[in-house]
């Protein structure tokens, strides 16, 4: 039995686990993902302002009760920078434990602010780690602005 290694945390991710677990609880998996591998609906960012939830809020399980449940090893906080499939190996190394990127996704927000002063008045929100940065970004503003593609 070859160990599995599930790169990412989402919702495909954690699905993906638990079908193996449902056909086989034995062989060994380890789960890989840049964030803290906390499980949660990713769609709920999108109304976790508006709604006033925290981060901890969305969160229904953390990585060591996924781990715990799953039978599984859940790597954190640990980015995959190449995959050798001829080798079935991947190379790893450690994730900024502050992941939040302003303005430096490849898809980036839109900014209304002039080029100059969009890295600290633009931030892109794609995960847990993002929504607390974010939030933290935001706290004690009187007036911000939310652009979101549909």
């Amino acid at each position: 039995m070859h160990p599995i290694v599930i790169v990412g945390s989402g919702l495909a991710g954690y699905t993906l686990l638990k079908e193996l677990r449902k056909r086989d609880t034995e062989t060994p998996v380890t789960l890989v993902t840049a964030d803290d591998g906390a499980f949660y609906s990713k769609p709920n960012l999108s109304n976790a302002l508006a709604t006033g939830r925290t981060a901890a809020a969305l969160a229904s399980a953390s990585a060591e009760k996924m781990a715990a449940d799953l039978n599984a090893t859940v790597l954190t906080h640990t980015r995959v920078t190449a995959i050798d499939t001829q080798g079935q190996r991947i190379r790893t190394e450690p994730a900024s434990l502050s992941t939040a990127s302003w303005c430096s996704r490849s898809a980036r927000p839109v900014s209304a602010w002039p080029r100059r002063q969009r890295r600290d008045r633009c931030a892109g929100v794609n995960d847990l780690t993002d929504y607390v940065a974010f939030r933290n970004a935001i706290d004690g503003k009187k007036r911000i602005t939310v652009l979101a593609a549909a």
